[in-house]
């Protein structure tokens, strides 16, 4: 332990505990102006030949939820500046050289994140002003979908990497664009070779669009990449969603009733070929702990393919069921998620039976 003198009088002691040689480093922090990284084109300011002016450039706190993105960061100025950056858990600053146009490195922000700039004039009367470019988006399985509105011509990046292995499907929901100007889809690997291309088919007799998802095997630790690239023209826009989502299987029968966990994000798909025509009740128990503030609901479904079915809703410890008329030999999906894509996902645990019944249970 030791002791570091303040300049208020007061004394900070500090008690580090290791096994090896350790050092450790005290510094006064500059006060400086604090700007979130969506907004640096509000702001710009004046300096004259050697004035310093530092500021924090910040992606949302801790304690809240700023969905990732992969940034490059620009200190621009009207004449020549010099320029160096710190990011939140560095020490020393890092150089960016000196000239009118200076970018950082590419670096994920998270919520929380933030990077500290020092930057100098080098002539007289210089406006200077930070801008920031998107390059990239992180998916997450927890995030259901992540919608978009977009405006003019460009595209967007979706990164997305695999958290553990299994079945994905990655994909764009097209909500609307106008009919001149569809929406392309570019599936990249990790390295941003094109996997697979597609362009949004437009349906004009039910007015909707539709564009083929991205079904792989994936790796732990894989990484898939979705561009989306639009031309609105002067006056359109379009507006999508892209999700990714993780999906196991299991089979279930009347005999045996099939039971286990799935992450956030996951969807359980269990199959089920009855053996003789009738109606069939499955029974849905929710074998999620309870915790207090935290959801842990499930939602299972199932679809005849007739444009009928039926669901059912339980909260941890809690059980659901469903009935539906289904015909021998065939084989239908039920579906079990924790959560839905419009609030987010969670993890959980389930189990869940068939029997054959008489009638249709009316809930």
């Amino acid at each position: 332990s030791f002791g570091v003198d303040m300049e208020d009088g007061e004394t900070l002691y500090l008690y580090v505990e290791t096994e090896n040689t350790a050092s450790v480093r005290v510094e006064k922090e500059d006060e400086m102006d604090e700007i979130s990284l969506t907004d640096l084109w509000e702001y710009e300011w004046e300096l004259n030949q050697g004035q310093t002016m530092t500021l924090r450039v910040r992606y949302g706190y801790e304690d809240e939820y700023w969905r990732a993105g992969l940034y490059r960061i620009f200190v621009r100025g009207t004449n020549a500046v010099k320029a160096e950056y710190r990011r939140k858990g560095m020490y020393d600053w890092a150089s960016m050289g000196s000239g009118t146009s200076l970018p950082t490195g590419d670096y994920w922000y998270e919520s929380g994140s933030y990077t500290d700039f020092r930057i100098t004039g080098l002539e007289n009367e210089t406006i200077v002003n930070l801008g920031a470019a998107l390059l990239e988006t992180r998916l997450r399985l927890t995030d259901g979908w992540y919608e978009e509105e977009c405006y003019g011509t460009g595209q967007r990046t979706y990164s997305f990497t695999a958290p553990k292995d299994g079945q994905y499907r990655l994909g764009v929901g097209c909500a609307y664009a106008g009919p001149e100007h569809p929406v392309s889809v570019d599936y990249k690997d990790g390295d941003g070779n094109v996997i697979e291309s597609y362009m949004a088919v437009y349906d004009e007799e039910n007015d909707s669009w539709s564009i083929p998802a991205y079904n792989s095997k994936l790796s732990s630790g894989q990484t898939v990449k979705v561009t989306v690239r639009y031309d609105n023209g002067e006056d359109d826009y379009c507006c999508y969603s892209v999700y990714a989502r993780l999906y196991a299987y299991e089979t279930l029968t009347t005999s045996s009733a099939c039971s286990g966990s799935a992450i956030a994000g996951e969807t359980v798909e269990i199959r089920f070929t009855p053996e003789e025509s009738g109606i069939y009740q499955f029974t849905i128990n929710n074998t999620t702990p309870y915790e207090e503030d935290r959801d842990g609901w499930i939602l299972a479904s199932i679809t005849t393919g007739e444009d009928y079915g039926d669901e059912a809703y339980a909260e941890p410890g809690d059980s659901g069921s469903m009935s539906v008329e289904l015909q021998a030999n065939r084989t239908y999906s039920i579906y079990i998620n924790g959560g839905d894509g419009d609030s987010g996902y969670h993890a959980f645990s389930y189990e869940i039976s068939a029997s054959k019944t008489d009638e249709i249970e009316e809930v």
